[in-house]
């Protein structure tokens, strides 16, 4: 019982797991993922780098208390290996008014160079919204819990749309227009599992997901009401994912 204990106090190492040789001095880890083998302990940096649906814990001074990888200020990027799109640097050169004159480079001459970097639907914008938008926020179903995100959208020429994005990373969105949701391929393939083997309903195996995500109150997990059927109903529609 002791040993099981420990795991709720701060370890006897404070440096971060993965950077505390290579940095001087090493960096304080405040933060723990408890869903990695020996509960790992990170600074914030490196926690930045983590899987984004890991569950987290912050140190308080006094003790652990659950915190996200969102409100660590970490966004997942699509379209280039988690790097964010290249796009944003020449949209806020173009759009943004506090940039210098050299910074915003709008003349004729450098106008078919950003035609080709953000597209034409980016760059004829008239009120700079949509895709221009620098985040969006979205709600991640993992068989591991329920995770929100702000996610950044690749904008290049030949960027595809948001849904097909979701789906090159593994995600199925709940709508081919604007998503907002997404779930993963694993978490269709646990809940159809779980059909097959337990005959779980779509209801039960989402108030399962609700606990996984808060244990203590999951009554306060914020989620649409339409995500438990929209999950029985993909999984009817599609299958298993290979």
């Amino acid at each position: 019982m002791c040993v099981i204990l420990e795991h709720e106090a701060r370890p006897l190492s404070t440096s971060c797991t993965l950077c505390s040789s290579a940095s001087n001095p090493p960096q304080e880890a405040l933060i723990r993922c408890t869903d990695c083998f020996a509960f790992p302990s990170f600074c914030k940096v490196c926690a930045l780098s983590h899987h984004p649906f890991h569950h987290l814990q912050c140190w308080s001074g006094t003790h652990y208390t659950p915190t996200t990888l969102k409100d660590l200020g970490f966004t997942l990027n699509f379209g280039h290996n988690g790097a964010p799109c290249p796009g944003y640097a020449t949209m806020q050169a173009i759009f943004n008014p506090e940039s210098s004159q050299e910074d915003l480079a709008v003349e004729d001459t450098q106008d078919s160079e950003h035609h080709l970097l953000l597209g034409p639907d980016v760059h004829n914008s008239s009120n700079h919204t949509g895709d221009m938008r620098e985040t969006s926020h979205m709600t991640i179903i993992n068989q591991a819990g329920i995770f929100e995100h702000n996610v950044r959208w690749c904008i290049c020429a030949n960027h595809d749309e948001h849904h097909v994005q979701l789906l090159r990373h593994g995600l199925f969105p709940s709508t081919t227009r604007d998503p907002r949701t997404a779930f993963t391929f694993s978490c269709l393939d646990a809940y159809h599992i779980d059909i097959v083997e337990c005959k779980t309903s779509a209801s039960s195996h989402f108030a399962k997901l609700r606990r996984l995500t808060n244990e203590a109150f999951p009554h306060i997990v914020k989620v649409c009401l339409l995500i438990p059927n929209c999950l029985g109903t993909l999984i009817m529609a599609i299958g298993p994912i290979p």
